[in-house]
């Protein structure tokens, strides 16, 4: 009996200390909101060729993007799946330029961190979207970014 009490007290343990380590000291950021191959929204545009993204600060720093990425959800929204480049072109402040004449400025991405719970009264934390600008024009609270077409068809 003492061997298994023995046992139990080492197993429990063991699960103490990899609980402890549940990505506490992660930073915050655009994958970790949204995962590896995080998704744009693109709402209310009839067609789109190219997505380019070129960072604020250095124009050298892009990414381009052809209409073949872009999956169709709902009527006029249209996902596109960044890679983590695009990822931390879009935190640092980027433009957005669709069919090399539409552009947008994204600027101050903010994420939160929410504090998790785990087993045994371990603590971790998760990421979420707080907020971002598209145009110096403040938008709250979502889950993914999305870039609106003013322009009614």
């Amino acid at each position: 009996m003492w061997r298994v009490n023995k046992l139990l007290i080492i197993v429990v343990f063991i699960f103490l200390g990899c609980n402890n380590h549940l990505k506490k000291d992660d930073p915050c950021g655009l994958m970790n909101v949204m995962g590896i191959g995080g998704n744009i929204l693109f709402d209310n545009f009839k067609e789109i060729e190219t997505i380019s993204f070129e960072a604020l600060n250095n124009p050298n720093d892009n990414e381009i993007y052809l209409k073949d990425k872009l999956e169709i959800h709902e009527k006029k929204t249209l996902i596109l799946e960044i890679n983590q480049k695009t990822s931390q072109i879009i935190e640092n402040g980027c433009y957005v330029t669709i069919n090399d004449s539409l552009k947008y400025k994204i600027t101050d991405v903010e994420f939160i961190k929410v504090e998790r719970f785990g087993m045994w009264g371990s603590v971790g934390f998760s990421c979420n979207l707080k907020q971002y600008k598209v145009n110096d024009s403040l938008v709250d609270n979502q889950q993914t970014i999305v870039i609106k077409n003013d322009i009614t068809f």
